[in-house]
């Protein structure tokens, strides 16, 4: 069902975490990007902003060291990719360079004990640096998805 989500990424949005995310995208001038929750067996998506539905439903579940949010949480680190089109680590999954973005960062939020709680990513229209203080900003910004929402 191309252009059409499917029960997994439906039954899994937050709406609460979207609206959340519309406001960090839009504060750090990102065209897209996704939230993934943390369960115990890997990541769920709950929101996403100019994704393409077949990528949705690609990333509705994702395997902990699979693709950037993946890896991030595995790490438990901010995975950093000056240029998705022309990134040749493994990180990046051929479909994810479909989405058109850059530069990006994906970043965990972690709980008090340091468990990765959620992977929040963002991609941008250009390929971007991104030094540590701005990835620093990225992962506080981020830990705020833990005041706004539910877990």
């Amino acid at each position: 069902m191309t252009g059409e989500l499917d029960e997994t990424v439906l039954a899994n949005a937050r709406p609460d975490v979207a609206a959340w995310f519309d406001g960090f995208r839009a504060r750090h001038g990102a065209v897209a990007g996704c939230v993934h929750l943390a369960r115990h067996d890997g990541l769920v998506l709950v929101a996403a902003s100019n994704i393409p539905a077949a990528i949705q439903n690609t990333v509705a579940f994702v395997t902990l060291g699979k693709g950037v949010a993946g890896v991030t949480a595995e790490r438990g680190e901010p995975v950093v990719l000056r240029d998705v089109q022309t990134d040749e680590s493994g990180v990046v999954r051929p479909r994810a360079k479909t989405v058109g973005t850059r530069g990006s960062v994906s970043v965990p939020v972690l709980g008090a004990d340091g468990a990765v709680l959620a992977v929040v990513g963002v991609g941008f229209a250009d390929e971007r640096l991104f030094d540590d203080a701005e990835v620093a900003a990225y992962q506080a910004d981020a830990a705020g998805l833990l005041h706004a929402i539910e877990l």
